[in-house]
């Protein structure tokens, strides 16, 4: 896996993570999109209990994917405010780390994803193993889940 990575594939990663929240993020503006209209149907539907547990069941979706796209929306902007520049000297936010056995992108907090063939663990400063690798340098060895993980590259 050594060398594998480099600045340009890095660009590539993270037009590729744009793209994935740009996408969630239009999904769930679709969805509070087609809530709406059912809401809109629901209104014009006839008087009753019924009527009113549809309305209700469709205001808490409602709610539910507003959090969602407020949510999304700050992870997105946090995630363009990022510095993603590299290479960096050691582990850090916005550091893609090539290790003996993962390759992990530090800042997002996506969870593993595809590209270029490759399984790219995205995860946040908040998670346990960005905690462990932060600060090592290339050659450094790091323990998580007993097992040793050795720095290969930050780029």
């Amino acid at each position: 896996m050594e060398g594998d990575f480099d600045s340009n594939n890095k660009e590539g990663l993270i037009r590729k993570i744009q793209t994935l929240y740009e996408e969630k993020l239009q999904l769930l503006q679709n969805r509070m999109a087609e809530t709406r209209s059912a809401l809109e149907s629901e209104s014009k539907g006839s008087a009753g209990d019924k009527h009113e547990t549809g309305r209700a069941m469709i205001q808490l979706e409602q709610e539910k994917l507003g959090t969602q796209i407020v949510q999304l929306e700050k992870d997105l902007s946090h995630f363009q405010r990022l510095d993603k520049k590299g290479p960096y000297k050691e582990v850090r936010s916005g550091a893609l780390i090539e290790t003996s056995g993962i390759l992990v992108f530090i800042g997002p907090g996506l969870g593993p994803i595809e590209w270029n063939d490759k399984k790219i663990a995205c995860i946040s400063l908040a998670a346990p193993l960005a905690k462990v690798l932060l600060g090592k340098k290339p050659g450094d060895k790091a323990y998580f889940n007993g097992k040793e993980i050795e720095i290969l590259s930050i780029i």
